[in-house]
């Protein structure tokens, strides 16, 4: 099995598409189509796109090591969940409050 093969295969056992496995990963779906068809057999995407399927990197790269491994690894959104976190921490009490007024009014919008 090639980079492309085992991606594939990952994918297809979540139930995903590949717009879906743009959803979690954002990864371009042009990509992943590349590395599904074996254009490329190298990709800089592995660790987006492994941490999405819940297979370890090592694996979805060279089949090397149990796609289990990976099962407690965050996934995309736990890390995005994070990184906006981290950085609302970072604001001033006046910048939270305009951030919170502008997430408010982008969900009122929807």
């Amino acid at each position: 099995m090639n980079l492309g093969e085992r991606l594939r295969a990952a994918r297809k056992r979540k139930g995903w598409t590949q717009i879906q496995l743009v959803e979690h990963s954002g990864v371009k779906q042009g990509t992943i189509s590349q590395i599904e068809r074996g254009d490329q057999e190298k990709s800089i995407f592995v660790v987006p796109l492994a941490t999405a399927l819940g297979v370890s990197p090592e694996w979805l790269e060279s089949g090397t090591e149990a796609e289990a491994d990976a099962q407690d690894a965050p996934s995309h959104k736990d890390l995005a969940d994070k990184e906006l976190r981290d950085t609302l921490a970072e604001l001033r009490p006046k910048e939270k409050a305009g951030m919170l007024a502008m997430a408010k009014s982008i969900i009122a919008a929807r």
